[in-house]
């Protein structure tokens, strides 16, 4: 059966006509349906985001001094909870798998329609944002 398919049928259910001995039983089988619906939803694909971000690295030199540098990368994350999903770029770029779920919350990730075009336009999103030329509403594809 079809996700979507699925879906359909499990919001059709009608508990009222269906006896519970009480509300504790209607209550449990209404959050069941709500849980199933979700679980189900996270199996549609959805495309991966692009993200280009910063973080503060800290440097101990022998010589006794040390430095804290700005070090910005990028990379595919998940759609609805932000997780590592494939490809990341640090200095240089990384070919990682691409996952096909994300480890952290399940969402399936559709890479279908990531073609040579996308990945040259996240290219060019990175350098423009390790050069500091990248907009923060543009960070997004």
């Amino acid at each position: 059966m079809e996700t979507k398919k699925a879906i359909d049928v499990i919001n059709s259910i009608d508990f009222s006509d269906i006896r519970f001995s009480d509300s504790n039983q209607l209550i449990e089988a209404i959050e069941a349906r709500e849980a199933l619906v979700e679980l189900a939803k996270s199996r549609l694909p959805k495309k991966p985001i692009f993200q280009s971000r910063e973080s503060v690295a800290f440097y101990d030199y022998a010589d006794g001094h040390g430095e804290a540098k700005v070090e910005r990368y990028a990379d595919w994350t998940c759609p609805v909870c932000g997780w590592f999903v494939g490809e990341q770029y640090v200095p240089r770029k990384h070919n990682q798998k691409k996952s096909k779920f994300c480890s952290r919350c399940g969402q399936a990730i559709d890479w279908s329609e990531l073609n040579d075009e996308s990945y040259k336009k996240s290219q060019e999103l990175w350098m423009a944002a390790k050069e500091g030329r990248l907009n923060k509403n543009e960070e997004s594809t």
